[in-house]
């Protein structure tokens, strides 16, 4: 099976030919299938809830597609130090550019009306996500916004402490106690 034929867990394709210059608006929510399928392909123990506001419209004269979004997801995932099941609300605001519309990794430039050329691709700061086919799939944006959003090493505040820290008095006496307070500040 090769990466095409891989239908991603939260799809929403919107075909190019349905955006103009203007912002288009598409409010998505994750359905209970797909928040399963989300929280086996990132481990994450559930994603309780997924949904994200997006906007898109074609920039630099109609050959490039900007995607401007806001998600918000509840996942949980566990402690790197203890394993507890930790419960995280995420909320994501991000802003992706696709193109150029057609593949042609050519020079966008038009002429002004004075004759001058003008350059209407994007700069280096914006390095382009590539579209494959005649859409984009704003349902896999969001996903892979999500996945980047995440905790790499979630912890609860209060991982070291559960651990167990011996307590002063479950401490054993012995030939070094004294020195125990030291790394402590309590010896003068």
């Amino acid at each position: 099976m090769s990466e095409d034929d891989i239908t991603p867990e939260f799809s929403r394709p919107i075909a190019l030919d349905r955006l103009s210059a203007h912002w288009a608006h598409f409010p998505i929510a994750a359905q209970p299938a797909e928040l399963a399928a989300l929280a086996e392909r990132m481990s994450l123990v559930d994603v309780a809830n997924l949904s994200a506001e997006v906007a898109l419209r074609t920039v630099y004269a109609g050959a490039f597609v900007e995607l401007q979004a806001t998600l918000r997801a509840t996942v949980v995932q566990r402690c790197v130090v203890t394993l507890t099941e930790l419960t995280n609300e995420i909320t994501e605001s991000f802003r992706l550019l696709f193109g150029p519309i057609g593949g042609d990794e050519g020079d966008h430039q038009a002429s002004s009306k004075h004759g001058r050329e003008i350059d209407l691709s994007p700069g280096d700061e914006d390095d382009p996500e590539p579209i494959d086919g005649d859409g984009i799939d704003i349902g896999e944006a969001i996903a892979q916004q999500l996945s980047l959003a995440l905790d790499p090493y979630p912890r609860i505040s209060d991982g070291d402490e559960a651990l167990g820290e011996p307590e002063e008095s479950d401490v054993p006496e012995g030939p070094f106690s004294a020195l125990r307070g030291l790394g402590r500040g309590k010896l003068s």
